[in-house]
């Protein structure tokens, strides 16, 4: 069944309230870091909550294109209009922050001048893949997986659609976060393992974008299910039990083996606000959550190239 339109926007109101939140939480991680500041030191999990996101949307536009390229155009043409969306703030963040740094660094002019260039592999982010450019602002190596994990995911998802989210997207979610919690107790990982061909932080970006992949199927299956009034009243306690269990763990126990838990935890709690299942989903429904997606992002980038 098609999704309502007041439902549909509810679900967008509350993936802009999340990534506000998620927004928020990075910068707490990186006060925490670089300050002692002491909240929510472990706010570093909200980056697998942008990575979900992401693959959400990017299996939304799959389902929803009407558009017919072949695989090889459509890969590249979706690629191009998210990386446009990334360069409306990434580029004035670039600049700016090449601007502080310069101005208080000691650096002779001939070499600043000299390292410009090198920023290309900062306005293409090409951190997770290991190019040693000129890195100025501290979110590169997630933008750089995320292009890369959908740049894979979307030809897969696209050519395969149900039978790839079930048959190989599942597994290889489980698979790869294990494979991390293996290698590190806590999602803390460096970014290349020695002996290990794949980089890291690339595995997360495709396990995180799978798992919103995952999570677009699901929210769409459960949608228009409608629940009991008790059903209502026990799945929001729940809900909120598990929001208040996250906020507790990333401010209790900032680096430990709950890293993982929190991922199963936080695509629960997606699921269940995308669907808009509960009651807590009018409250979602306004006009103005769209400024706390969009313009966060901006605050997110100035930030963490203030810290670096």
């Amino acid at each position: 069944m098609p999704i309502s339109d007041s439902r549909k926007t509810n679900r967008f109101s509350y993936i802009d309230i999340m990534k506000f939140v998620f927004s928020i939480l990075i910068v707490m991680f990186h006060y925490s870091t670089h300050f002692g500041f002491p909240l929510f030191p472990g706010g570093r999990i909200a980056v697998e909550g942008y990575f979900m996101i992401s693959g959400f949307f990017m299996m939304r536009s799959i389902k929803r294109q009407k558009k017919e390229r072949s695989l090889g155009a459509d890969t590249v043409h979706f690629i191009a209009h998210k990386y446009s969306a990334l360069l409306q703030f990434l580029l004035p963040s670039v600049i700016v922050a090449e601007i502080v740094m310069e101005s208080i660094s000691a650096k002779p002019a001939l070499q600043i001048v000299k390292e410009i260039p090198l920023l290309f592999f900062e306005i293409v982010p090409l951190l997770s893949l290991g190019y040693k450019g000129v890195h100025v602002i501290g979110i590169s190596w997630y933008l750089s997986a995320m292009l890369i994990a959908l740049a894979i995911l979307y030809p897969l998802c696209k050519k395969f659609k149900e039978n790839f989210i079930l048959c190989f997207g599942i597994p290889a979610v489980l698979m790869i976060y294990g494979f991390l919690s293996h290698v590190n107790i806590h999602l803390a990982v460096p970014m290349w393992l020695d002996d290990f061909p794949v980089p890291t932080g690339i595995l997360r970006g495709i396990a995180g974008c799978l798992a919103g992949c995952i999570l677009y199927e699901c929210s769409e299956r459960i949608s228009n299910k409608k629940l009991t009034g008790s059903g209502r009243v026990l799945l929001i306690a729940l809900e909120m039990c598990g929001y208040i269990y996250f906020f507790y763990v990333i401010q209790k126990y900032p680096k430990s083996n709950y890293d993982y838990l929190l991922v199963f935890l936080l695509f629960g709690l997606l699921l269940v606000g995308i669907s808009g299942i509960t009651g807590l989903s009018k409250y979602y429904s306004t006009s103005k959550t769209s400024v706390l997606g969009t313009y966060l992002q901006y605050i997110v980038c100035i930030e963490s190239l203030l810290l670096e």
